[in-house]
């Protein structure tokens, strides 16, 4: 399948934009991307699964902060929560809010 590009805004107590070149396969979805927060950018590759119009996606940073998004899609727009768990600080939780263009 063709990529699709991704934008995703996830908030807790830091702001982040996450960009996915996401692709899909069945049910599976998988894809690379970068993930920005204070003006600091790291590569991520991210994985899945699709279930109606439920995404379960995690998405691991260079410095293996792990993100488990639970997602809901309605049309072109992404939105739902997620938790953090980092090897560099203690786990947290937000929300999603993003489009598939």
């Amino acid at each position: 399948s063709p990529s699709v590009r991704w934008e995703l805004e996830l908030e807790d107590s830091l702001d982040r934009t996450v960009q996915l070149d996401m692709y899909q396969s069945n049910d599976v979805l998988f894809g690379k991307g970068r993930i920005v927060a204070e003006g600091v950018a790291q590569n991520v590759s991210a994985s899945g699964t699709t279930s109606g119009n439920k995404l379960y996606l995690d998405v691991l940073s260079e410095d293996l902060s792990l993100f488990r998004l639970s997602l809901s899609m309605n049309g072109k727009s992404i939105y739902g929560d997620y938790h953090i768990y980092s090897a560099l600080f203690l786990p947290d939780n937000g929300i999603a809010m993003g489009r598939i263009v």
